[in-house]
């Protein structure tokens, strides 16, 4: 991710994430979007149960990042944003067709608000490139385990899972 620096371009990632099951599990995602320097995060549960699913909570996190880049007013200016769903980066491409499925309120909410914004790309990174998004979205609590035992995001405040997930990728990277 970007180091903060002061440019014009604004950087933005976004993840989302459904378990402990899929599709049926809690859906939720997380965003990051670096603004001349300034880094703002956020986060939200989408919802649980039945017609949720990670493709529900992918399309959920894009349309919240441009959300709230439409809500400062950042419309006009030069955006790329990232995320590791192929899925969503070639939908609003325009490049896959989004035919049905339960994400497609979803997408044709995130695709109205791409549209929105004339300077836009969307990007698809790999995973690893997409850390602190995932750990907002409670994506690697899903996936955290230790031998013996295995944590869930629903037994954990949302800080102590973020420091978690952050240990877990550090471990991971070493």
């Amino acid at each position: 991710m970007g180091k903060g620096k002061k440019t014009n371009m604004i950087e933005c990632w976004f993840d989302g994430a459904c378990g402990p099951k899929n599709p049926g599990g809690r859906a939720s995602y997380g965003w990051v979007a670096i603004v001349d320097g300034e880094r703002f995060t956020g986060s939200a549960i989408v919802g649980s149960g039945t017609g949720m699913s990670n493709n529900v909570s992918e399309h959920a996190g894009l349309a919240a990042v441009l959300e709230f880049l439409m809500a400062r007013g950042l419309r006009e200016r030069e955006i790329i944003i990232r995320g590791d769903s192929r899925l969503v980066v070639e939908q609003i491409n325009g490049r896959w067709r989004a035919k049905r499925g339960l994400y497609i309120e979803q997408y044709r909410r995130a695709a109205w608000l791409a549209g929105q914004f004339p300077c836009l790309r969307l990007q698809w990174i790999p995973r690893e490139q997409n850390a602190e998004a995932d750990a907002l979205s409670g994506g690697s609590a899903y996936t955290f385990h230790r031998p013996g035992r295995r944590r869930s995001i629903r037994s954990r405040s949302a800080g102590e899972m973020t420091r978690l997930s952050r240990s877990f990728i550090a471990t991971v990277r070493a």
